[in-house]
């Protein structure tokens, strides 16, 4: 078997094994490399040999269309890494990470993972929405979730209170809070928001608070997005397992490509600390749809406001918190 492998290599091993009912082809002369297209789903299977320690560590991995985990049964005689992919764009691009693998023989779990979530090549057919103001904008309502709502983090999930990824007007909606996250990019004195309807700021039945925080983009800063959904992600499995597929949903709404380097990129500082909460009540500046004038001339589609004069209503907490905690310290500011 020749060891100069190219993707059409691979296409070939594969293809032996559709024409033959999904059965394993080998890829490698040494036996540390098979590839499956398995009948059942037509899903591509690459299995590679483990090294020492790799089933202790039960390694696995995951992101979209792909999966990487351990085999819960041996193949070909032992227990081996197995890569999955269920997205058919993703067919070529794996073809080609699997002709590296072949080429430079790599095996282990370690290897294999780190090649795939390197690997720019491979995620080059995916086409990637993130922009800067979105992935700002997503820092600052996971910030929120992690640094002041940590105990909560699993409950914010599964009884779908974070649903700033849904499109809704506010980021986080309860029955007793609404929460709306507001992160500016600039620490210009005084911090200015862009309010993106007349409805985001205006109460649904309950208390309305508006949770600023000032995010600079900085290639160097000490607060990454990328790491921070790894953080959140980490706490989840502890609190509920279940609720890390959620999350990750919720993350695939908002445009973020979980295991996607190129999300890499999206570092900050936070000059301002951990941002502040602020009553949405009285004299806080804003508009509201009783505000909108019946005149097909003007096209209010968003505006911008200034945190400027309203110390009044900031709410006395520091991290950690709980949702309970914040309507308490709403309740207690006085009109």
């Amino acid at each position: 078997m020749t060891e100069i492998c190219s993707p059409a290599t691979v296409e070939g091993f594969f293809s032996w094994s559709r024409e033959n009912d999904g059965n394993l082809s080998l890829a490698s002369s040494e036996g540390h490399h098979y590839v499956q297209i398995r009948a059942s789903d037509g899903n591509r299977l690459l299995f590679v040999k483990l090294e020492d320690g790799d089933i202790e560590d039960d390694f696995n991995w995951e992101s979209r269309g792909i999966a990487c985990y351990l085999s819960r049964t041996e193949v070909r005689g032992e227990r081996r890494f197995v890569v999955e992919c269920s997205d058919v764009n993703f067919f070529e691009p794996m073809n080609r990470l699997i002709a590296t693998i072949l080429q430079r023989k790599l095996i282990g779990a370690t290897n294999i993972i780190n090649l795939f979530r390197s690997e720019r090549l491979f995620w080059a057919h995916l086409p990637f929405a993130m922009t800067q103001e979105k992935a700002t904008g997503l820092f600052g309502e996971l910030f929120l979730m992690y640094r002041w709502l940590p105990s909560q983090l699993s409950s914010l999930i599964e009884n779908e209170i974070w649903t700033g990824p849904l499109g809704t007007d506010k980021d986080f909606n309860h029955s007793t809070l609404q929460i709306e996250v507001k992160t500016a990019m600039s620490p210009s004195t005084p911090i200015q928001h862009t309010i993106s309807t007349l409805h985001q700021l205006q109460e649904d039945g309950c208390p309305l608070v508006l949770f600023s925080l000032v995010a600079h983009p900085d290639v160097g800063g000490g607060e990454s997005l990328f790491e921070l959904v790894e953080s959140i992600i980490a706490l989840l499995e502890v609190q509920s397992l279940p609720s890390v597929e959620n999350f990750k949903h919720l993350l695939n709404e908002n445009d973020y490509i979980y295991g996607d380097p190129r999300l890499e990129q999206y570092r900050f500082t936070i000059p301002n600390g951990d941002g502040t909460f602020f009553a949405v009540k009285g004299h806080f500046p804003r508009l509201v749809s009783d505000d909108n004038v019946e005149d097909d001339r003007i096209h209010l589609e968003s505006y911008r406001i200034s945190l400027s004069g309203i110390d009044d209503l900031i709410l006395n907490l520091h991290p950690e918190i709980s949702l309970e905690k914040i309507v308490e310290s709403y309740n207690s500011l006085k009109e």
